[in-house]
């Protein structure tokens, strides 16, 4: 697992729906892969998880 250590901005590749997540008071369904083909939960962004110009995995 890796955690940035503050904000920090990443491009993804694509999103899907999995595993209800909770953290902090958030919960999110949506994961989102970046190029180097880890996944992030959605709970971790600011702002929506899922955006309407990012493909489905």
């Amino acid at each position: 697992m890796d955690v940035f250590a503050g904000p920090a901005q990443v491009s993804v590749q694509c999103r899907e729906r999995a595993g209800t997540v909770t953290a902090e008071g958030c919960t999110d369904d949506v994961r989102s892969r970046p190029a180097d083909g880890s996944w992030l939960t959605g709970v971790c962004f600011r702002g929506p998880a899922r955006l309407p110009d990012v493909p489905t995995c």
